[in-house]
């Protein structure tokens, strides 16, 4: 139609200003996307390390007595244990360029701990198994640059042995290493005794779990445990600190699209002010002159929108990467509601500044507009 052809001819005529509004919207929209997505990452480690890799309820740390597996073992049949697996665990250290503190952990029986801890590959899911060589978790790959087959040096006790990375594991908190019992003896020459178990209550329920640590601390063998429902909190309380950049971010791209849009939308109109009244003087009626810049606006902030939408990706990735700590792995991903989200605020308030130049328009003196000649 006519008008349409109008809009599309302006759009191109005025060429800085279609440019300067889409950079604006882009913006906007690129701003809003990584604080959504910000939000998405660090809710999404939580909800993947507690639920989904980490499945068991209760740690349980044994004496350092020799028998004290042994005692724990003779005694807990007497406690409201669902199921439980006994693994070996010691802090290490990996030597490279740069030293780094890890947990390393070794199974008594692979099959059954995977009840309890899940090892999986973090792009394919698929679950992993321990051979001649460890599995590191993916942050400590990362830090290390280490691949499958790439060769890590393990410092156990005052004594250094190195050996080869068999896969990398989705692990997003601290370092963790794992190895098979057979292999562990194979590499250190020693045997390892379990001075932990894994625990899962019948149900996860507060009370159920706290009665069930009550029981355990009263073993004579029992060091010490740690209920995974308090690692959790502790963990998601450090994280939520984030929360404050991405409220941050939020309500400034806001404030940028609203100041944006309608500092763009008045110069238009202030530099357009003869033309607007001409086609007044022609005859437009009031919306339809609201009309005659709406569509204008509604495709660049269209077109700002989309744009936005990979400069927030991009965004949303660098800052991921560069908030990450040496002992935390970040999510990548953005979920498709947090493109809703931000798009729905920019396009909220392109509405809301269209509403106000809607008065604008309608105050245009014709007269006072154009020159007595004209």
């Amino acid at each position: 139609s006519f008008s349409r052809k109008v809009t599309v001819r302006n759009l191109f005529r005025y060429k800085k200003r279609m440019i300067m509004t889409i950079i604006g919207i882009a913006g906007c929209t690129a701003l809003m996307v990584t604080g959504f997505g910000i939000h998405d990452s660090i809710t999404e480690i939580g909800q993947k390390q507690f639920e989904q890799i980490f499945l068991h309820d209760i740690i349980v740390v044994f004496k350092s007595d020799d028998t004290a597996a042994d005692q724990y073992r003779a005694s807990c049949g007497a406690y409201d244990i669902k199921d439980q697996t006994f693994v070996y665990s010691d802090s290490v250290k990996v030597l490279g360029d740069k030293n780094y503190d890890a947990t390393l952990m070794v199974p008594e029986d692979e099959e059954q701990f995977r009840n309890f801890v899940v090892l999986k590959n973090e792009k394919t899911q698929e679950p992993l198994y321990l051979k001649e060589g460890v599995i590191v978790s993916q942050k400590l790959a990362n830090l290390m640059n280490l691949q499958i087959n790439s060769p890590i040096t393990l410092s156990i006790g005052n004594t250094e042995y190195t050996t080869t990375v068999t896969d990398v594991c989705e692990f997003y908190t601290n370092h963790w290493i794992f190895l098979s019992p057979e292999y562990y003896t194979e590499l250190t020459g020693q045997s390892c005794t379990p001075n932990q178990a894994y625990v899962t209550a019948y149900d996860r329920s507060v009370q159920t779990i706290q009665e069930l640590s009550t029981q355990l601390t009263r073993d004579e063998s029992v060091l010490a445990l740690s209920k995974m429902s308090g690692i959790r909190n502790d963990f998601l309380d450090m994280i939520s600190s984030l929360n404050t950049v991405v409220y941050v971010l939020i309500i400034s791209a806001a404030g940028l699209a609203f100041i944006v849009l309608y500092n763009l939308t008045n110069i238009n109109v202030t530099e357009r002010i003869r033309e607007l009244a001409t086609i007044k003087v022609l005859g437009f009626r009031d919306h339809e002159v609201t009309g005659y810049l709406y569509r204008e606006n509604i495709l660049l902030t269209v077109m700002g929108i989309i744009a936005g939408w990979g400069i927030g990706v991009l965004l949303h990735r660098i800052v991921m990467t560069t908030a990450e700590v040496d002992t935390m792995l970040f999510g990548k991903n953005i979920y498709f509601l947090s493109f809703v989200y931000a798009s729905a605020l920019t396009v909220i308030f392109s509405v809301l500044v269209n509403f106000v130049t809607h008065f604008s328009l309608k105050g245009i003196n014709m007269i006072e507009s154009l020159k007595s000649v004209e």
